[in-house]
């Protein structure tokens, strides 16, 4: 019983580490990308206003 348990949570702890690991490589990914999807924006409404100009 005990073995089974054991060969039964190991793989489920394992798991559960590398999908923590994923969801916060997941978050570094979408702050880089919303951060740069920033820079572009602004980067086009300045572009944007001093065409007006």
């Amino acid at each position: 019983m005990t073995k089974l348990k054991k060969s039964i949570l190991t793989p489920l702890n394992k798991a559960r580490k590398q999908s923590r690991h994923l969801a916060i490589d997941l978050l570094q990914k979408s702050c880089l990308i919303a951060v740069l999807s920033t820079y572009v924006f602004s980067f086009f409404i300045s572009t944007k206003s001093n065409n007006k100009r």
